[in-house]
């Protein structure tokens, strides 16, 4: 008699929040079709079984969130068109005026929130603006985030100056997460 070990190999899917800003300033900044270039790159990795969500800023749409209106509109789905159709639209005739970037933040913690505990979450927030026009603080942010458990975050800095966002860099790490600075439009 003989044994043999048997390899099986377990696919896990991937649970990630995009938060996305698509606001003026993205576009003034020429950032937009990096952005979507990188987040094509991105998508192509989609598999069927992963679960994505993008969150973008919305003037029009409103998400009921406890006492706010949350001013986001979110998208959900594992097909790689699907998602860049949205993306494309978000930027179009989609495209923000004004940031509301916490709110957006909460918009996907809210999705994140609704994930099984034991899966592992990822959100990954790309702005280049500080945020201006949400009707709370970051306090709101950081409390909704609390408890979450198996949760990481990473943040793109867009904003012009050599320094990161102070608070995006404490949310990322945090969250066991990371910043990364884009100096240029294209990184």
């Amino acid at each position: 008699l003989s044994a043999e070990p048997l390899e099986t190999t377990h696919e896990v899917p991937l649970n990630i929040v995009l938060v996305i800003d698509n606001s003026f300033s993205m576009a003034e900044r020429k950032a937009v079709k990096p952005l979507l270039g990188a987040l094509d790159e991105f998508l192509n990795t989609v598999r069927p079984i992963d679960n994505i969500h993008l969150v973008v800023f919305s003037s029009r749409a409103a998400i009921p969130f406890k006492e706010y209106d949350l001013r986001a509109r979110t998208f959900h789905s594992s097909a790689k068109s699907e998602l860049k159709d949205f993306l494309n639209h978000a930027f179009d005739d989609g495209q923000s005026g004004t940031t509301y970037l916490y709110e957006a933040m909460v918009a996907g913690l809210d999705i994140v929130r609704k994930m099984p505990a034991k899966d592992q979450k990822f959100m990954v927030v790309f702005s280049d603006g500080e945020d201006l026009n949400s009707v709370f603080g970051k306090k709101v942010v950081t409390s909704e985030a609390e408890g979450i458990s198996n949760f990481e975050v990473f943040c793109v800095d867009y904003m012009p100056g050599a320094k990161t966002d102070r608070f995006l860099k404490a949310f990322a790490e945090d969250h066991n997460g990371h910043i990364w600075k884009a100096t240029s439009a294209s990184e």
